[in-house]
């Protein structure tokens, strides 16, 4: 019934979910004066998720990854799925007719770990065949089909949003990849911290491609303590920027290389440790600032100096969102001159998810996956060569 329903092709309503919040805002009025409207969208704001069947992708010469990547995103704008989703659901399982299977969450009540704890729950589900013992639900009512009116406003709210996405969806530039040469497992037989040592790589993968340092942040979780949600690990450091120069400087030996390595990767695991238990400053520095705001405060000196605000302008945006089965997460650039950068480090391989913005001249998504990949090499060389000469 569903799949025959299907057939026909619908008012794209589900567009409109993709705009800015002013803009939904005033689109979702007018289409909740309609009863029947309202009805509909009640009845996908009370369900726990969604289900989207997507038809095939607009054809962009991407690898596999990126083209998923780009459709768990976005959907493809007007001319793909993007009207095929409700962008303000939490949870939207994506079923493509390739053969592509995933999910798009919005952020705002939920981590990314916990859906990627619920994707492993869900993958060893299938595979263990769990359900084979459950007897079939016995269904109260029929599926039935959500019913929208299109007024000449709504309309014009659709084509508004049609442009919107479409512009959206040609600035971002996915390159989602698998590093095989590695995993976590090598990571950890030089006694490393793995996470460490890949945000250490991101930060000479930037370096070397902008000889500047970049401010990164990395998502810490502060889950440990009621209604914590996260704070900002800042893997630029002073040590970080030492490291990734030592390994540009060809006056420097393995050695002399490594130990700024170590160095690099003790500073984070530090300030890691720091983040996760609250000893954070973004924060903090947030809350202050929204105080000040809400009371009508005048805001201190030190939000408008040009250290805060550089040092606050993350070129890289990046996270650990870690599996175990085959997937990864990610997500577009916090800055127009940045990278966004979501990893999965598994046992002998570690999934990337890289983006950058189309339209701005200095980033390339292709770019920095080449830089991460020499600079990950180069980082296992480095130890390798020098693990030998001990021995």
């Amino acid at each position: 019934m569903i799949l025959l329903g299907s057939a026909e092709v619908g008012p794209p309503i589900g567009v409109l979910s993709t705009e800015n919040r002013d803009n939904w805002n005033k689109a979702y009025t007018e289409l909740i004066k309609d009863p029947v409207n309202k009805k509909s969208v009640d009845e996908i704001q009370k369900s726990l998720f969604l289900v989207a069947l997507d038809n095939p992708m607009p054809e962009l010469n991407d690898s596999r990854m990126s083209m998923a990547s780009k459709q768990f995103i976005h959907g493809g704008g007007s001319r793909g799925n993007s009207a095929n989703r409700w962008f303000d659901k939490t949870v939207q399982f994506i079923i493509g007719q390739d053969g592509t299977v995933g999910l798009t969450y919005e952020h705002s009540p939920s981590e990314g770990q916990p859906i990627a704890v619920m994707t492993d729950y869900l993958v060893d589900y299938i595979k263990n065949n769990a359900s084979s013992g459950l007897e079939d639900i016995k269904l109260e009512h029929w599926p039935e089909k959500l019913e929208f009116n299109v007024s000449e406003n709504v309309s014009k709210y659709i084509q508004a949003a049609n442009i919107h996405i479409d512009k959206l969806v040609d600035n971002l530039d996915m390159d989602s990849f698998k590093f095989t040469s590695f995993g976590k497992e090598f990571v950890k037989s030089q006694k490393l911290s793995p996470d460490s040592f890949l945000q250490i790589a991101m930060q000479y993968a930037f370096y070397r491609i902008h000889k500047v340092p970049g401010a990164h942040y990395e998502s810490a979780a502060t889950r440990k303590y009621i209604h914590g949600r996260t704070e900002t690990i800042r893997s630029c450091s002073i040590e970080s920027i030492a490291f990734a120069k030592a390994m540009l400087d060809t006056g420097k030996s393995d050695a002399e290389r490594v130990a700024a390595l170590k160095e690099a990767i003790a500073s984070h695991k530090k300030y890691s440790i720091e983040a996760v238990n609250g000893f954070g400053v973004d924060r903090h520095f947030l809350g202050l600032k929204l105080i000040a705001m809400e009371n009508g405060l005048e805001l201190p000196e030190i939000y408008s100096d040009p250290s805060f605000t550089r040092s606050t302008h993350m070129r890289l945006s990046t996270s650990q969102v870690a599996t175990k089965c085959d997937g990864f997460m990610c997500y577009a650039p916090l800055t127009a001159d940045g990278y966004g950068c979501c990893y999965n480090p598994r046992p002998h391989d570690i999934n990337f998810g890289v983006s950058a913005f189309a339209e701005h001249p200095d980033t390339s998504a292709k770019q920095f996956r080449e830089a991460l990949e020499s600079s990950l090499l180069d980082m296992h060389n480095v130890l390798a060569k020098t693990q030998k000469a001990k021995l």
